[in-house]
């Protein structure tokens, strides 16, 4: 148990809310890796993560994608495989 400005707040439920489990990464080839949230949003807009084998191929469909609807859910995914592509590229 926290006590923070006279509020106290419970570790266990805390953590239990943002479920870390659903943000581990697991790996699909091709220098992409997907929480289970980021991999349930994918499946939502219909975009078969699973057949690509580059990140690059994934990160352009998903902009296609997001060319004919705007979804910040959606562009959420687009900044993490965005971000993971530079850092796996900047060391090269």
């Amino acid at each position: 148990m926290i006590i923070m400005k006279q509020n106290e707040f419970d570790i266990e439920t805390l953590v239990a809310k943002q479920n870390p489990r659903n943000q581990l990464k697991e790996y699909f080839g091709g220098g992409i890796y997907l929480s289970k949230e980021e991999q349930r949003i994918l499946q939502n807009y219909q975009i078969p993560y699973q057949k690509y084998t580059n990140i690059k191929s994934l990160i352009f469909d998903i902009e296609n994608e997001l060319n004919e609807e705007n979804q910040e859910d959606l562009e959420s995914v687009l900044d993490s495989l965005v971000e993971l592509d530079y850092y796996q590229n900047i060391r090269q």
